[in-house]
């Protein structure tokens, strides 16, 4: 898998990445430092424009629970594991 960054503002305490495998968004992931994060408006129009097939929102807890969209809110532990088991 190769990793391309879609947008990585600055002044801000998110981020949002994609990962591509063949030429496809497998993965649409939004970062966030807080423990009960929410998602942007701007995620799901970008996950929805490169028909990303699963969508995870890191966030600064321990937790793993669903969210709306078939998003899956994990932390960053959580995610390494995933994408190691990949």
């Amino acid at each position: 898998m190769t990793a391309a960054v879609l947008t990585l503002p600055p002044f801000r305490s998110d981020a949002t990445l994609g990962f591509e495998l063949g030429g496809r968004v497998e993965m649409a992931i939004e970062i966030k430092r807080a423990t009960a994060p929410t998602l942007s408006r701007g995620f799901h129009l970008a996950r929805n424009s490169v028909e990303a097939r699963e969508a995870y929102l890191v966030h600064g807890g321990q937790d793993t629970w669903p969210m709306p969209g078939e998003v899956i809110a994990i932390s960053l532990v959580g995610l390494m594991n995933k994408l190691t088991e990949t």
